[in-house]
């Protein structure tokens, strides 16, 4: 059996083999006609029978150069200064009789809390000391596998 196995698959890889030889032989066909045909025109061929894109008359011409667009400077365009002026807008309150006695602003009493910029840091009021809890033993409903070994 292991002969017969054997056989086909040298069978197999022979046609393999063949297979690549054909394609490579064809390749090397197709490189040589396509380098046999890309030659330059000689002298004996005519005008017409040449490539319209290749053999113009543009070819002739230099290639446009690309410049920088013109710049235009403009003298600076100085305007006048805004101005303003108060008395234009308000009237003088000096020129206005007042036929009342004008109120007296009313004070309202001081509040009981005091602004923090007015309290110094060393009038501050003592802060409680802080109280930090301790676990005298560890809670009944912790994994056991944490604390192995402890009584």
């Amino acid at each position: 059996m292991s002969s017969l196995a054997s056989q086909a698959s040298l069978i197999i890889a022979t046609a393999d083999l063949k297979v690549v030889q054909f394609v490579t032989q064809a390749m090397r066909t197709a490189d040589l006609e396509a380098a046999a045909s890309a030659k330059p025109p000689t002298s004996s061929t005519s005008a017409s029978d040449r490539p319209a894109a290749v053999y113009s008359s543009s070819c002739s011409q230099p290639p446009p150069t690309i410049a920088p667009p013109p710049v235009i400077h403009l003298p600076p365009v100085i305007a006048p200064r805004i101005a303003y002026h108060p008395l234009l807008i308000r009237p003088c309150l000096d020129a206005i009789c007042y036929t009342s006695v004008p109120c007296e602003p009313s004070h309202s009493a001081p509040s009981p809390i005091q602004p923090p910029w007015k309290l110094l840091p060393w009038q501050w009021p003592p802060t409680p000391a802080i109280r930090v809890k301790i676990i005298v033993r560890p809670p009944d409903n912790i994994p056991s596998d944490l604390y192995k070994g402890s009584v």
